[in-house]
């Protein structure tokens, strides 16, 4: 059977079921001939259905009856049609939440939403285009707030933390970000209503107007959610619930990371089977991590950390532990005791990192000095300033005193001189 008009071509009646597809643009006319009318008695009818509409403006669908007249072979209905997709699946919910207790606190997540809809015809094609629409969202957080009544009591709510609009681009793709605890809906869901002109009415008026929904995810939208840098954790996402389906994205913290210890002495007085003490301490966002950990090397063992995520371990030279099974992404710091007192200087004090799958090495060297500096530093030490300052003192009263007694022997021999002048005078005479 040939059509023509805007456009033209052959369709095909497949199993007697007259069905078959002509593409059209909004506004084009095409002309059925020889179009075989189903007949009803003296009359018949014949539904037309617009199966996919995508100008991203009316997200909806409709169907129309067009009544034809007479039997079969006759000449068909002229039909003004608009047609739209109906809403059938609705917004759609992000949850975020962690698999365990050791999660980060207030850590963000990147999530990918990949947007497709997909056609399926009776005639066996399928139709797959990316989603290229903008929809409206708001992010919910659960938070925990005083009972008005009972202030001795708290009550957990929902509360808007964000809300605006995104938009899946022409790959059908868009990105969002969310926490551990919110809930993000996408598709707030508006209406709007047409009369039978096509004008845009404020409220549903008279029969023969079409209601149009829109912001929501049609029938045959897909959409999949991945998370894209969830290096630290294992991440599952679980669909449940149509239409409006609700995608769990589920983290569970990874604890494969592990940092090394190595511990070496130097110098002619360095002690080799000396312990030498090491504060490790893991640093997290997390409210709760375990406590032990497994560690190899030189030797293995446990080690064991308290509240306040400290531990301690002792290395000799040459020695050197791997801990292993840590929480990756946690930050490690190590600390040498200070063992300056005992004639040691410390390359490498204190040491921190940030713990990974493929491990990071903390390397200490004490080095002793020989044992006469040592000596010669610690009798520097014991000289006692305030004797020095004595002895500065006397100093100067003894440089006093001397110029005192100098003073007084010239005046002494002056005075004789006179006399002895005075003296030799009268004697003469």
């Amino acid at each position: 059977m040939k059509y023509t008009g805007d456009r033209s071509g052959e369709v095909e009646l497949k199993d007697n079921s007259f069905y078959f597809i002509i593409p059209m643009k909004d506004g084009e006319t095409v002309l059925l001939k020889d179009f075989p009318m189903p007949t009803i008695g003296d009359g018949g009818n014949l539904r037309y259905d617009e199966i996919l509409f995508n100008d991203g403006k009316k997200q909806s669908y409709t169907g129309g009856w067009a009544d034809g007249t007479g039997n079969s072979g006759s000449v068909g209905p002229s039909v003004d049609f608009r047609g739209y997709r109906n809403p059938t699946l609705g917004p759609i919910f992000i949850t975020k939440e962690y698999g365990d207790e050791y999660g980060e606190k207030d850590k963000e997540f990147t999530l990918k939403l990949k947007g497709i809809t997909k056609q399926e015809y009776q005639d066996g094609r399928t139709f797959i285009t990316p989603i290229n629409r903008e929809f409206g969202y708001k992010i919910n957080e659960k938070v925990e707030e005083q009972d008005s009544e009972d202030p001795t009591k708290t009550i957990t709510t929902n509360k808007v933390v964000e809300e605006g609009t995104i938009k899946f681009d022409e790959n059908g793709e868009c990105f969002v970000k969310l926490k551990v605890g919110q809930t993000m809906q996408i598709g707030l869901g508006k209406t709007k209503y047409y009369d039978e002109n096509g004008n845009e009415r404020d409220a549903r008026g008279e029969t023969g107007w079409k209601r149009i929904d829109f912001d929501y995810f049609l029938d045959g939208d897909i959409v999949t959610v991945e998370e894209i840098d969830s290096e630290n954790y294992d991440f599952n996402v679980d669909i449940k619930g149509k239409p409006g389906p609700r995608y769990t994205v589920t983290n569970t913290r990874k604890f494969l990371g592990k940092f090394s210890i190595t511990n070496s002495v130097k110098g002619d007085s360095a002690e080799k089977d000396k312990d030498f003490r090491f504060k490790v301490k893991l640093v997290d966002s997390a409210e709760k991590l375990p406590n032990t950990y497994t560690y190899t090397g030189s030797k293995e063992g446990t080690i064991e950390f308290d509240e306040n995520r400290e531990a301690e371990i002792t290395l000799k030279h040459g020695e050197n532990i791997t801990i292993e099974g840590l929480p990756v992404g946690a930050k490690y710091i190590v600390t040498e005791y200070d063992y300056q007192k005992e004639g040691y200087t410390t390359e490498g004090k204190e040491e921190e990192g940030i713990i990974t799958e493929d491990g990071s090495l903390t390397e200490f060297i004490n080095i002793k000095q020989p044992e006469e500096v040592v000596e010669d530093e610690q009798e520097e030490q014991k000289e006692d300033p305030i004797e020095e300052i004595v002895e500065e003192k006397e100093e100067v009263k003894q440089v006093q005193t001397g110029d005192v007694v100098t003073r007084a022997v010239i005046i002494l021999a002056i005075a004789l001189i006179a006399f002895g002048a005075t003296y030799i005078k009268k004697k003469n005479k």
